[in-house]
């Protein structure tokens, strides 16, 4: 029974970093099954409309199988629940720049670090 407040921040990042990724995952797993699904049940109609039973037949369990599919993957989602907001400096791993104008796009001062006071 681990909590998050017995975690160290790269491990809370971590853990908040998968989680962002099995929700993406799962939303892209519907858009793709919902995809299988509307396609298959087309070409079930246009096969039966041309006569193509046995074809239609195999399209249809295709479209039944899709649909299922979407079906769990939904109700996954909604068991994850919100995605976690991922940390600032820590989930990312970059650390936080300054600041200041890039070489070369500003005089050098002692104002904008350009000229050491030392």
């Amino acid at each position: 029974m681990s909590t998050t407040e017995q975690m160290t921040p790269a491990e809370h990042a971590a853990l908040v970093r998968d989680a962002i990724t099995l929700v993406n995952a799962v939303e892209t797993g519907i858009t793709r099954t919902g995809a299988v699904f509307a396609s298959a049940s087309a070409l079930t109609v246009a096969n039966l409309a041309l006569g193509l039973h046995p074809v239609a037949q195999v399209l249809a369990a295709v479209a039944a199988l899709a649909f299922l599919a979407a079906v769990v993957l939904v109700v996954t989602r909604i068991a994850l629940g919100p995605a976690p907001e991922p940390l600032p400096e820590v989930a990312t791993g970059v650390a936080q720049v300054a600041e200041r104008p890039a070489t070369g796009s500003a005089p050098a001062t002692p104002e904008n670090g350009g000229i050491s006071t030392k």
